[in-house]
């Protein structure tokens, strides 16, 4: 006969694996957190499904499903926390509200579309926050999920050489469930900066797959990533990176400012003549002064989640777009000044999150994955990447698998509980 207080006992000293402490038994719904938590991770990387919605369309990651069976577990055992990025992410859905109530521009239920890619990244937050062994889990469900996203590209890259279609149409077919070619780069440079080091041959992959892309922003931030590998060899990859931002704001918010007398361009050329024309940069800088008018009516609050795009859907020869082509542009519209504060904030918690976890390993700093971010972010000053739902999943789980499984500090980049372990 089994001693129970003796069974309970040592329940308590191992309870649900090695090394995490004040956690439930071993239990099946325990089982299946790899499996949810890994399938989280690797629909990221397949896409979206987009549901019409009062004008605007829903994109909802397939990620959130498996992600919202995982948080549902947790909650229930017990083992729910939240992490101090959920609170800055908390106060961007905050200011998006306010932007929208106190805007003439969107209406409600096309601002709760845009802000729902925010809601979705606190899902995903609640839902890995915690799980046992998620840097493992997360890097194996990058890469694959990555090898298939870079051979389903370079395949319709083909396609779309192959066509003869001029440069802007043929573009149009490197188009999967999870976006077009310049949004595409992003997720695969994370992949290529995930496998750089142990997996050549699928870091060999995805540099393929942003090559099939015909993105041309997509080859810049590449090459960004690897000055940024080598100046990390000299400590100056994120002084480098910080300059470039800094520069690119800058010119961002002059040709914002100055008058150009600049009108919305469509390009026909072919292949060759596409990958040089400035009709794509042309077309930025009219949305930028469209932003910077929006801006001068209401600076503090900005427009509200879609007022950009309620405003461009009534504007003559602008580019048919949701955002401005600019993510500090977007935040500010959609969130005003205290919500892109936050979401930098946001931003910060992540880096430093990395930063503990690379040096807590004795590696060298930056890591691979550091460059990609400091690639991205360079490249989002010219590219909404947030603010879309699949990106900011995708870093809601970098961030989530370089956190500590158990909370054993109160500093800023550690998770809390929101529900105590039950004994």
């Amino acid at each position: 006969m089994t001693d129970a207080p003796a069974a309970e006992r040592a329940e308590r000293a191992d309870p649900a694996g090695p090394g995490i402490r004040g956690m439930p038994p071993l239990r099946g719904d325990i089982a299946l957190e790899p499996l949810l938590a890994w399938m989280t991770v690797f629909l990221v990387f397949v896409g979206e499904w987009r549901i019409p919605i009062g004008g605007s369309e829903l994109y909802c990651p397939l990620a959130l499903f498996p992600a919202a069976v995982l948080a549902v577990l947790r909650g229930a055992s017990g083992r729910l926390f939240v992490p101090y990025g959920a609170m800055a992410l908390a106060v961007v859905i905050g200011c998006g509200l306010l932007g929208t109530f106190a805007s003439e521009e969107p209406l409600l239920r096309r601002s709760m579309v845009a802000i729902f890619p925010i809601g979705g990244a606190l899902l995903v937050m609640f839902a890995l926050a915690g799980v046992p062994d998620l840097p493992r889990i997360s890097r194996s469900a990058t890469l694959w999920g990555g090898s298939l996203l870079a051979v389903w590209v370079i395949l319709l890259g083909l396609l779309a050489i192959r066509s003869d279609l001029p440069f802007y149409e043929a573009k149009l077919i490197v188009e999967t469930p999870l976006g077009r070619s310049n949004y595409l780069t992003a997720f695969l440079l994370v992949v290529l900066a995930t496998a750089w080091r142990r997996y050549p041959a699928i870091a060999l992959l995805a540099f393929l797959a942003i090559l099939a892309s015909l993105s041309r922003g997509g080859l810049a931030v590449t090459a960004l990533f690897f000055g940024f590998l080598v100046l990390a060899q000299l400590r100056l990859a994120i002084l480098g990176a910080a300059a470039i931002v800094v520069a690119g704001l800058a010119a961002t918010a002059y040709l914002a400012t100055v008058d150009l007398s600049l009108e919305h361009s469509v390009s026909n050329e072919g292949m060759a003549g596409g990958l040089t024309s400035l009709a794509s940069a042309t077309n930025r800088v009219v949305l930028w002064q469209a932003s910077r008018e929006l801006l001068e009516a209401s600076p503090w609050l900005g427009v509200g989640p879609n007022g950009f795009r309620t405003w461009v859907e009534g504007a003559p020869n602008v580019e048919d777009v949701w955002g401005p082509h600019s993510a500090i542009l977007l935040l500010w519209l959609n969130y005003g000044v205290a919500g892109t504060l936050a979401y930098l904030t946001y931003l910060h918690m992540l880096w430093v999150a990395r930063h503990r976890a690379v040096h807590a390993v004795g590696g060298p700093w930056p890591d691979p994955l550091a460059c990609a971010l400091l690639a991205l972010a360079v490249f989002a000053v010219t590219e909404p990447l947030v603010g879309s739902a699949s990106f900011e999943v995708l870093l809601t789980c970098l961030y989530m698998s370089v956190l500590p499984t158990y909370p054993t500090s109160r500093r800023p980049a550690d998770p809390i509980p929101i529900s105590a372990p039950r004994p």
